[in-house]
């Protein structure tokens, strides 16, 4: 049986550890790249940046979704939400849904919700919500999708979103990194087929990893360097959960995780 034309002097798992530490050594030195220009995009001193009110410092989590969710947790906590379960026989539960309840008809007038807090609730009273569809909710997220173009625009000019310009350039590297990963055993791989050799599914496993890493390489950050800082600062000073409705903000519903929400 003819050798592997490429790197001949070296016989299947050889070439395979090799191959292996290869991958490692690439993926890291492009991670440690990627890093490298999101530390030197040009960003906002977090140390510099306003207060965030409550729906900013969910967006900053976890964009839209994040509001969605802090808006009803804080909606359901002051009263204006509830649970309302769908029975058939006096004592059957078919389904759950979000209401309004009883406080909701004079929030209209109540200075203690904004406008967009306002519109959450109407959406909802015109609206059948099933329990578990609350954050999927595609006219939920409509609104929010309006509410938050302002917050994005704000994040924007102060620098806490990665740029599309850094995006970009981290794009371009980390495609860069994944050809270097790929091409070497793609080309040991068409010499073993030349050679016909038949045992290389180790070799195709290993391609296939290398191709995965690759494409985590490309997943893009949302946040800019200074927006991890302002986050992990925030995250810091409501971790007694002092506020429960900025705690779920900033760490989302697993906050909540036991309780009657």
């Amino acid at each position: 049986m003819r050798p592997n034309p490429f790197f001949p002097q070296l016989e299947g798992p050889q070439f395979l550890v090799l191959y292996i530490v290869y991958i490692i050594v690439v993926l890291g030195s492009f991670w440690l790249i990627k890093i490298y220009l999101k530390k030197n995009s040009h960003n906002t001193d977090s140390n510099a940046l306003p207060n965030l009110d409550l729906y900013e410092t969910a967006y900053l989590r976890g964009a839209e979704k994040a509001v969605l969710q802090t808006a009803v947790y804080l909606l359901y906590q002051l009263c204006y939400l509830t649970i309302e379960q769908k029975k058939i026989l006096g004592f059957i539960t078919t389904s759950e849904e979000l209401v309004v309840s009883e406080k909701y008809q004079g929030a209209w007038k109540n200075s203690e919700l904004n406008d967009f807090e306002k519109e959450i609730l109407k959406t909802i009273e015109d609206k059948v919500i099933k329990r578990g569809e609350i954050f999927n909710s595609a006219n939920l997220l409509d609104r929010v999708n309006i509410y938050c173009q302002n917050i994005l625009n704000k994040f924007e000019l102060l620098g806490l979103l990665s740029s599309k310009e850094l995006n970009a350039q981290q794009n371009i590297f980390c495609a860069i990194g994944i050809g270097v990963m790929v091409i070497p055993g793609l080309l040991r791989l068409g010499g073993a087929f030349i050679a016909g050799r038949p045992n290389i599914a180790f070799l195709i496993i290993s391609l296939i990893g290398s191709a995965l890493a690759g494409f985590f390489l490309l997943k893009q950050d949302r946040l800019s360097d200074a927006g991890g800082k302002v986050l992990a600062n925030l995250k810091d000073k409501y971790k007694s959960a002092g506020n429960d409705a900025f705690y779920v903000a900033i760490v989302g519903l697993a906050a909540l995780t036991g309780s009657e929400f």
